[in-house]
């Protein structure tokens, strides 16, 4: 196995002195500690390498500062943006400059111009959200858009799926303001036909050097440059001109930060298309589609994607995808290619589709094509799309689909015979890979499933990639078609384009970085190290991982390590915007506060690297501090990792060494002490009431003083219990949580209502004399696992007579409900749960699927109002929410809409915590009490008892529980 060397020495790393003098400089994040270096360590490739620091500037001269301390330390500086590079760009050990956090300005816009000035920290839907008000886009639409920044994309020369129709980021890219290694801005923007250049002398003398050595190659260039529809291997000398005209921005764009840091970048942007349509080819294998490609791209598509057989199965396994795939996947394919046409005319575009069932039909396959006109139905298609690399990694499995050799591109007419080839090599290997993405430009992202802790497989890994560039080569491809080049491909520029250019490619490196001060530990691009050094793969035979007894059972992930690898650090988590995850991020905009950065950190700890689980245990509650528990990861990381059961389980952990704390054993044995609430009453509402017992509340249990304490009912509820009978016939069992029993009975009482206008006979789902019924949720958030379960088996002996009996057992509260399909997996073993795992339904799910039945037997008054509905993070991850709107519209005339949230941010008691009043705050700002107070005539709904005291507290506005909003409305 290749070794190499990594410079600056290894004392560098975390390096005390150096930290202080950047605290000293900055205003930014300088995070050093081990936890830190440990989440900056990896991006979504094979990689890892841990870094001297992080330093998070906040303005672009503190970009300049903390470049200038790099100097004068003699170490390697890497600039990053969403981290999700696929190469290894930024991994390196330097001094990592996050570039996300704050320098994400929008800057000078010109709309008739069609151009803008942005940071590099911009996310680009960020970008596009702020320019869809003026019909205007930027068209290079990564898969990662969510969270890929500007910055980033220019770094990589990135490509997107409608490359076809808008070029790639080298298209789009008109100037950038750069801070070169010696701490000089310069602007590269375009040159005219004058070879004259203004600006710094050290700009002068790069655009003549750069003209110099395109001079010196121009016969290499004609002779070994790939000519196919992507290309993005090495620096761009085929965009340099020895004399004339010519770009200068081109050769920095796709230069991985290997020549200079980017302060601003100008965007060419291009009007949005009024409409879009998709078809969906349906083709019975894998090389059908692939011979299929090259005739359906000469029918003039943005794009042209695939969607192999592995993602279209393992999709089916995802919550987030598996309602949508029947919508336009018909029967059983091996696999769809995607063909989309764009355009300011529908009708056209429909005779696109019209000509695109002919091809298929003249090809074969008549009946081939879903066509989807919908703006909805494409949505969930590219959502399947660009959760492609996502999906593949969602196998449960040490050997997993590796990135390595996946932008290898070959003109599209020769697909069919690379992929072929491919395949037989793969075989020969023991192998075989999975396969996705942009077909119509002939670059597929093929990866071959690999284990790389595994000697024969790392061995595998260099004899496919030596093969796999060899017959690219052939081909007339190129081994870089997207991605960038990084570590994985960079030693393989020789072999694509031969030695005389490698060397101009090092010529311009000096030119530009003559010290080797960019993105150098280990070099990209230039001078790289062999591709699979053992030192620098995520997987390393000296890992001892921690042999940790666990309190949850992690058997279907291999155990919990096994659970912690399954983030491929895509960086899913790190969206801004629509959906749910992850609520924390989108507060504090911190890498500690993601779904990956904890899953980095935890992965990192299990494998012994930062020392014993004990010595670790402050980092790992400080990074699972903020999470709360919304279970979003659960269902929108493609991969399921679920940090909110992970941070059940350090709570048992970090519990076992140092007990539980008074105000989180208060709050887990609620279940037990609530029955005496009344009685406590009369106190809570005088500390309430007495600012001074608020604030020593807060000094003596850490309860916010600023909120008010939910209230006892003065009347909890009581439901009429009975017996399970053989025969339960038009029973439905009420399951009342601690929370609506206790604090808020009048739901029940809703509920009751509701079910008996319905028809239905209700009863108390606990038995005579027997203690209410809970499922354990407090003391999970605890920790305390021997007394959720306890909770549970209480729960399970009493419902199962019932559902044996054919009685619905109807919840109300959410988070609770969700015991019942996620927590009870893990905490009981399969011959006590089964059968009742999610017995417990949703009112609305309970209402929905009685009313597709034909039972449902409940007549509404009309209510002519605007409802809005605040989804509970626990009902968007059960896939509930849909059901909450469906239910909410069984009265007639409300125009129910949803409001677009993340988590309210009360989250239980997270929220009445004083530590974390100001965060949770915060994202309860961030869309929903906006929402709700420019909706002052709406009616609220909302299915949590924390949402709506959230919402209370922030607008002063009444949320109703749906069984409220129905009950209300009933005759």
């Amino acid at each position: 196995m290749a070794t190499i060397s990594l410079r600056p020495p290894v004392s560098r790393i975390g390096d005390p002195r150096l930290a202080e003098k950047l605290r000293r400089n900055l205003r930014g994040a300088v995070l050093f500690s081990p936890a830190d270096r440990a989440r900056y360590a990896t991006d979504a490739s094979i990689y890892h390498i841990e870094p001297i620091g992080v330093v998070c500037p906040k303005t672009l001269d503190e970009l300049a500062v903390a470049l200038a301390i790099a100097r004068e330390e003699g170490i390697s500086v890497i600039a990053r943006g969403g981290g999700t590079s696929q190469a290894g760009q930024t991994l390196g050990r330097s001094l990592i400059l996050d570039c996300s956090r704050w320098l994400t300005g929008v800057l000078e816009f010109d709309p008739r111009a069609r151009t803008v000035w942005v940071e590099p920290g911009v996310v680009l839907d960020e970008l596009n959200r702020f320019l869809k008000p003026h019909g205007l886009f930027y068209p290079v639409d990564v898969s990662t858009s969510s969270r890929a920044t500007l910055g980033g994309m220019t770094a990589n020369n990135a490509c997107g799926a409608r490359s076809l129709a808008y070029g790639a980021s080298i298209d789009n890219v008109l100037a950038i303001e750069a801070l070169l290694a010696d701490g000089t801005v310069c602007t590269f923007a375009p040159l005219g036909d004058s070879d004259a250049v203004s600006g710094p002398a050290v700009y002068r003398a790069i655009v003549d050097g750069l003209r110099a050595i395109a001079a010196s190659v121009q016969e290499e260039i004609e002779k070994r440059w790939p000519r196919t529809a992507r290309q993005v291997g090495g620096y761009a000398l085929d965009r340099i001109r020895p004399s004339g005209p010519f770009n200068p921005a081109s050769v920095l764009v796709g230069s991985e930060g290997t020549l200079a840091l980017f302060r601003k970048i100008k965007l060419r942007l291009h009007p949005l298309p009024a409409h879009r349509v998709l078809g969906v080819c349906h083709f019975p294998d894998f090389a059908s589609a692939m011979r299929a490609a090259p005739r359906l791209v000469e029918l003039g598509p943005t794009c042209v994607e695939l969607v192999d057989r592995t993602i279209l199965e393992l999709a089916r396994t995802i919550p987030a995808f598996a309602d949508s795939l029947p919508k336009f996947v018909r029967g059983a394919p091996d696999c769809l290619l995607l063909v989309e046409f764009a355009g300011e005319e529908f009708a056209p575009l429909e005779r696109q589709l019209c000509r695109l069932a002919g091809a298929m039909a003249e090809m074969g396959f008549p009946d081939g094509v879903v066509e989807a006109k919908t703006p909805a139905l494409q949505a969930e298609i590219n959502h399947l799309r660009t959760a492609g690399l996502n999906i593949v990694m969602a196998m449960r499995s040490a050997a997993k689909p590796v990135s390595f050799i996946e932008d290898c591109t070959v003109p599209v007419e020769r697909l069919a015979e690379y992929t072929a080839a491919l395949e037989e090599l793969f075989a020969r290997h023991g192998t075989k890979g999975t396969w996705y993405a942009h077909a119509g430009a002939g670059c597929l992202h093929v990866r071959p499933i690999l284990n790389l802790r595994l000697e024969k497989d790392r061995k595998a890994l260099r004899a496919i990639a030596e093969e796999a560039v060899d017959l690219v080569r052939r081909l007339n491809g190129t081994h870089s078609g997207e991605h960038g080049d990084g570590i994985v491909r960079s030693e393989w520029h020789a072999r694509v384009f031969g030695p005389e250019l490698v060397r101009a490619f090092e010529r311009i490196k000096d030119l530009f970085d003559p010290e080797g001060l960019l993105n150098t530990a280990p070099s990209k691009i230039v001078r790289a190290p062999a591709m699979d050094a053992l030192e620098l793969l995520r997987w390393r035979p000296t890992d001892r991982p921690i042999a940790l007894r666990t309190g949850l059972d992690w058997s279907a992930w291999g155990g919990f390590l096994g659970a912690a690898e399954m983030c491929n650090n895509n960086g899913a988590c790190r969206a801004l915007a629509d959906g749910v995850m992850c609520p924390s991020f989108r507060v504090t905009r911190d890498e500690m506060h993601v779904t990956r950065g904890r899953a980095n950190l935890l992965r990192d700890v299990l494998l012994g690297r930062l020392g014993g689980f004990a010595d670790n245990l402050d980092a790992l509650a400080e990074a699972l501090d903020l999470c709360v528990s919304c279970k979003a990861c659960r269902r929108e990381c493609p991969t399921g990792v679920d940090v909110a059961r992970m941070k059940i389980e350090f709570a048992h952990q970090l519990r076992s060494v140092r007990g539980t704390s008074p105000r989180a054993r208060l709050i887990a044995a609620l279940p037990r002490w609530a029955r005496w609430g009344r009685a406590l009453d009369p106190l809570l509402a005088l500390r309430n009431r007495s600012p001074t017992l608020a604030r020593l509340g807060e000094r003596l249990l850490g309860v916010a003083a600023e909120r008010p304490l939910p209230r006892f009912a003065h009347r909890p509820w009581r439901g009429v219990r009975a017996g399970a009978s053989a025969d339960a016939r038009g029973t439905a069992i009420l399951f009342v949580d601690c929370f609506t029993r206790w604090f808020e009975p009048e739901n029940a009482r809703a509920t009751e209502r509701v079910l008996a206008s319905a028809g239905w006979r209700v009863l108390d789902a606990t038995p005579p004399r027997a203690r209410p019924l809970c499922c354990g949720r407090t003391y999970l958030a605890a920790g305390m696992l021997e007394e959720a379960r306890a909770e549970l088996r209480r729960c399970l002996a009493a419902l199962r007579p019932w559902q044996e009996a054919g009685a619905p057992v109807v919840g109300l509260e959410p988070s609770c409900l969700g015991t019942f399909r996620d927590e009870l997996e893990v905490l009981l073993p399969p011959d006590e749960r089964r059968g009742l795992e999610g017995v417990v339904l949703h009112l609305a799910e309970f209402l929905a699927r009685e009313r597709r039945a034909g039972r449902l037997a409940l007549a509404f008054r009309p209510r002519a109002c605007r409802v809005l509905v605040h989804g509970h993070c626990h009902e968007k991850a059960f896939g509930l929410f849909p059901a909450v709107l469906e239910a909410a519209r069984l009265v007639p005339e409300a125009r129910v809409e949803a409001i677009a949230t993340s988590c309210c941010g009360m989250a239980g008691a997270f929220g009445l915590e004083a530590e974390h009043l100001a965060i949770s705050r915060a994202m309860a700002e961030a869309a929903l009490l906006p929402a709700v107070r420019a909706a002052p005539d709406a009616a609220i709904l909302a299915d949590g008892t924390s949402c709506r005291q959230q919402i209370r507290d922030g607008s002063g506005r009444e949320a109703l529980h749906l069984a409220r909003w129905l009950a209300e409305a009933l005759p």
